[in-house]
């Protein structure tokens, strides 16, 4: 059986109205706030600070 494919078909995503067109590579990251961070070099006193590190 041949496999038809769509080539006019674009993945998206929909994050919080913000639609988010996955036809090429996209990379995230988490920011985490928790006071009980197993690495403690890693926690900062606010999240502007926590921000500006991860950047």
């Amino acid at each position: 059986m041949k496999q038809v494919i769509n080539p006019t078909f674009t993945k998206t995503l929909n994050c919080r109205g913000q639609l988010v067109v996955l036809d090429k590579p996209v990379v995230m990251g988490i920011v985490n706030l928790t006071p009980d961070s197993f690495y403690d070099q890693s926690r900062k006193q606010g999240v502007e600070e926590a921000i500006q590190q991860a950047l």
